[in-house]
């Protein structure tokens, strides 16, 4: 009881925190439920655990309603059927190289790992001759009898480390094996009866036709990249629940098929929200739900390499080193990013100087930062926004509200530019340092225009207006403690909006704490 409760507990702050992992991470638990309740062979425990995963989903809301029942997330269209004005069929499919170059390494191996487990076979199932559970080969889960792999030479190493039977005549489960089931007591009196399952030859293949032919179905479609996932998705499913594979194997394939599930789907549907419309209309349904397939097919693939690689190596060498030759190659290319990408997005975002290689400090590139916004006769240079920020961490306590511009549309020079985190460096004293401003950067993202819009407008005015008394009132309305003024905010904003702080402080409402030549520090004289 004490695990479920965790594990309520769990899913419900991954949906507080980041409500994209509510829905994956959940599908994860209640398919760990139903695939451990369907290998249990009983339909009750299927219903049960089919009942303990909803009640999972109930109480992770139930146990953070407060939040649930205030939060409104900023998704849906505004008009369609229930399921259409939330989800929309994606327009194209992503190009083909460039989802390879995401996925390609994950999908090689995971079409490998499904090819071996397709010749995999158990062995025996004992059972006592008076109705005990028998003792030999893997114990099934959730307390049924045992049962003994054994897999082909294709297949993967059996958990006892027994070699493959596939091609040996004598061995059980190959094509010579009888076609009805036998039976024989051993001397201790146990009976061995050949597994039904293996004598379903012709089950897999029915089973891996209709993968294919769901893949070929997506392909002329002009969905290619989801088919090329499905295969290994719907096998990698049978698999975890068939009977006889070990638990742990089992929990492997549903990482494995949860992750290719998450592939495939965000080629074919996205979820609608701010960015409905645009062409980064699927963005957010791509990189919010690729963070956990990417995680799911990594713990995947940390099993699935060793042992395809072992595998492969009992192959003939002309079949061996060109499959462990092209898994290096890719793991190289999936690899690349680090020494490459990231200094290239590095030299993107600011050629020039760079801090020291190894300093703990994350801001210390605002020491040698410079750039130009919104153009060439506008430059930013980060270090003394960065002696101001020190400033404010060193001397400020509490959660004062810091005022700086807020991320918005603004007219700079006769020209409408957006300001925000992102490519303007802006909020970044809120952002540096923790204290709040008057609206976070995603608030505009993850809330609806009504409930942060006003907010917004209220601050820019704080900054524009030129009437003092029109400034005190939003002092108080907006609890104000600090005011900012750095090079954004006086390439925003023009001198004589920004004098009315200046006069503040000749009227004593207002003092100066810090000032270097780019960025003046205000707080207010009741905030001492």
């Amino acid at each position: 009881m004490s695990t479920f409760l965790l594990i309520s507990l769990s899913l419900g702050a991954l949906g507080a925190i980041n409500t994209w992992d509510l829905p994956t991470y959940f599908l994860l638990v209640a398919g760990a439920f139903l695939v451990a309740a369907w290998r249990g062979r009983r339909v009750t425990m299927v219903i049960a655990a089919g009942v303990a995963a909803g009640l999972t989903g109930v109480l992770a809301v139930a146990a953070y309603w407060p939040f649930y029942a205030h939060y409104q997330a900023l998704v849906g269209g505004e008009s369609g059927p229930l399921i259409g004005r939330y989800l929309g069929w994606v327009h194209g499919a992503s190009p083909l190289g460039r989802w390879l170059v995401v996925w390609g390494f994950f999908l090689f191996l995971a079409l490998s790992f499904v090819r071996v487990e397709l010749f995999r076979w158990p062995a025996v199932e004992t059972r006592g001759r008076k109705g005990t559970e028998g003792t030999g080969g893997t114990e099934g889960a959730m307390g049924t009898g045992g049962t003994e792999e054994v897999e082909g030479t294709e297949g993967i190493a059996g958990i006892d480390g027994t070699e493959g039977t596939e091609g040996n005549p004598d061995s059980v489960g190959d094509e010579g094996a009888p076609e009805t089931g036998g039976a024989d007591a051993d001397e201790e009196g146990v009976e061995r009866v050949v597994d039904a399952g293996r004598r379903s030859r012709h089950v897999r293949l029915m089973g891996l036709l209709a993968a294919v032919g769901l893949a070929a179905l997506l392909v002329v479609l002009e969905r290619p990249t989801a088919g090329l996932a499905i295969v290994p998705l719907v096998l990698a499913l049978a698999f975890a629940v068939r009977r006889w594979t070990p638990p742990e194997n089992a929990f492997v394939m549903l990482l494995l098929a949860l992750g290719l599930g998450i592939v495939a789907g965000t080629e074919l549907i996205y979820l609608r929200d701010f960015l409905d419309g645009g062409d980064w209309y699927r963005m957010n349904t791509l990189f919010k739900f690729s963070v956990p397939a990417w995680l799911f097919l990594g713990l995947a693939g940390g099993v699935m390499l060793p042992r395809v690689w072992a595998t492969a190596g009992r192959r003939p060498i002309w079949l061996r080193w060109p499959w462990r030759g092209l898994v290096l190659l890719l793991l190289v290319f999936g690899l690349a990013f680090l020494p490459l990408g990231v200094p290239s997005r590095v030299r993107d975002r600011f050629p020039g100087p760079r801090p020291a290689i190894g300093t703990p400090d994350g801001a210390a590139f605002m020491t040698v930062g410079r750039y130009s916004w919104p153009d060439s006769k506008h430059t930013v240079e980060l270090a003394y926004d960065y002696l101001a920020i020190h400033w404010l961490l060193d001397h400020v306590t509490g959660t004062p509200v810091v005022a700086e511009a807020p991320a918005g549309g603004y007219t700079v020079a006769g020209q409408s530019v957006g300001y925000d985190y992102y490519r303007a460096g802006g909020l970044r004293v809120a952002s540096l340092t923790g204290f709040p401003t008057f609206v976070g950067q995603h608030q505009y993202e993850q809330r609806p225009a009504d409930q942060v819009g006003e907010r917004t407008r209220l601050g820019q005015t704080f900054f524009s207006t030129t009437d003092i008394a029109r400034a005190r009132e939003l002092m108080r309305e907006l609890r104000v403690g600090y005011i900012y003024v750095g090079t954004l905010e006086r390439t925003l904003f023009s001198v004589d909006a920004l004098r009315k702080f200046d006069v503040l402080v000749e009227l004593g409402e207002l003092e100066v704490v810090y000032q270097n030549s780019r960025v003046t520090i205000y707080r207010l004289a009741n905030e001492r």
